[in-house]
């Protein structure tokens, strides 16, 4: 379903979607990469020969799928140490998609935004107005790239007129695999120099700044508005409002050991009866990859730093929360969170019967997509006063 999801912008097609996944092997990691991989090469190369033959719809369209299906191909290759297949697949996944977004309209600008000594890579695309226009920070979570957050929402945004930032933060895409920062809980020190970045960019409307976080940026975006008043209106698509809440395989008796700080004897061992399954093993293996941690137990200790429990009081822009009736990675968080905050906020719940209650609303983009705009639109018109006193705190050189 997430490799469909971004098919009504042609990153996708249902048939070849079906065929590739009816020839993977039920359970086979090594038969779900090569069944993937096969499909985006195939669609690379008729890009190449589009490409060579002057057909540059054509050629966009097949590198858009091509590289779509690349990262689809290396979901279950995370962990350490690295797999070959894993850094082959998303060269691969991030060379088509830059190929297809110089054969596109939209005017992209790839980025290195200096960050702690390193980079954050980037890709801002702005619409062709004469006028400062509103801006749209995508983030997703620990599996997402930048390529992907564009395929789901950036197309979305720039056809309503808004400017597009997606960016790769620690623990994800470029930042994980090349530059080797892994995830952090703090994201509002990641956010701050893509916001500095923006605001000295022509065409940005210094007080239309918005920013969405969907899969685990239900956490990361609430995170940085706790502590980033120059942000006008956020969402998160679910919102979660506390991570080591959501492992719910765990004994709610050892979550508490965490929590507490206690011994974790037990709990070790129950993390090695957990790994037993071949499904768990590979993604608590992946997760502490992804969080730099040195074992199961470490990892959770880390989940502990993911929650808003002390500060979701303190985020001060409107705020959207967007549900899904079937939830299943982080159910009841997004109602936990919606109910903490203080700040003007919205709770939309999409269901099952109108074809909404998977996770991020997977298989319904566009109804989810309908939602989040309309509401940021919308939200945008009206004077923000956070922003006023942000602006008059600079004035003063107090902020």
């Amino acid at each position: 379903m997430r490799t469909l999801n971004p098919s009504p912008y042609g990153a996708a097609d249902l048939g070849e979607c079906l065929a590739t996944a009816s020839k993977v092997e039920e359970g086979d990691f090594t038969s779900w990469y090569n069944e993937w991989q096969k499909i985006g090469e195939r669609l690379r190369k008729d890009a190449g020969k589009c490409e060579d033959k002057g057909h540059r719809i054509s050629a966009y369209f097949a590198y858009l799928r091509a590289s779509n299906y690349y990262r689809t191909a290396i979901a279950y290759l995370y962990g350490a140490p690295v797999d070959d297949r894993l850094i082959l697949s998303y060269d691969l996944h991030t060379q088509c998609f830059a190929k297809a977004m110089l054969l596109s309209s939209f005017q992209t600008n790839p980025l290195q935004i200096p960050f702690e000594g390193s980079f954050i890579s980037a890709l801002f695309c702005k619409i062709p107005k004469s006028v400062p226009s509103p801006t749209l920070i995508i983030s997703g979570g620990p599996y997402a790239t930048l390529q992907e957050s564009f395929m789901l929402f950036g197309f979305a945004a720039l056809q309503r007129g808004y400017n597009v930032l997606v960016f790769d933060g620690p623990g994800q895409g470029d930042a994980l695999l090349r530059k080797k920062m892994t995830m952090r809980p703090d994201w509002e020190f990641v956010a701050y120099p893509i916001i500095s970045y923006l605001l000295n960019q022509k065409g940005v409307d210094p007080k239309k700044i918005a920013m969405l976080g969907y899969g685990g940026g239900g956490y990361l975006v609430p995170r940085t508005a706790t502590d980033e008043p120059r942000l006008a209106a956020c969402a998160a698509v679910p919102g979660i409002y506390d991570l080591l809440d959501t492992f719910k395989r765990v004994p709610e008796q050892y979550l508490q050991q965490l929590r507490r700080g206690n011994e974790t004897g037990d709990l070790e061992e129950f993390m090695t009866f957990l790994m037993r399954d071949k499904i768990e093993n590979n993604r608590i293996k992946a997760e502490m990859w992804i969080h730099g941690a040195d074992s199961p137990v470490s990892l959770l200790q880390k989940y502990t730093a993911y929650n808003l429990i002390d500060t979701a009081e303190n985020i001060k822009c409107p705020m959207l929360i967007v549900d899904t009736e079937n939830e299943p990675y982080t159910p009841g968080q997004a109602k936990k969170l919606y109910d903490k905050l203080t700040c003007p906020k919205d709770y939309v719940l999409l269901k099952e019967e109108d074809g909404g209650g998977n996770h991020c609303a997977e298989g319904a983009l566009l109804q989810l997509q309908q939602k989040l705009f309309d509401w940021l639109g919308e939200t945008l018109k009206k004077p923000l006063a956070h922003l006023e006193e942000v602006e008059e705190a600079m004035e003063d050189d107090t902020f």
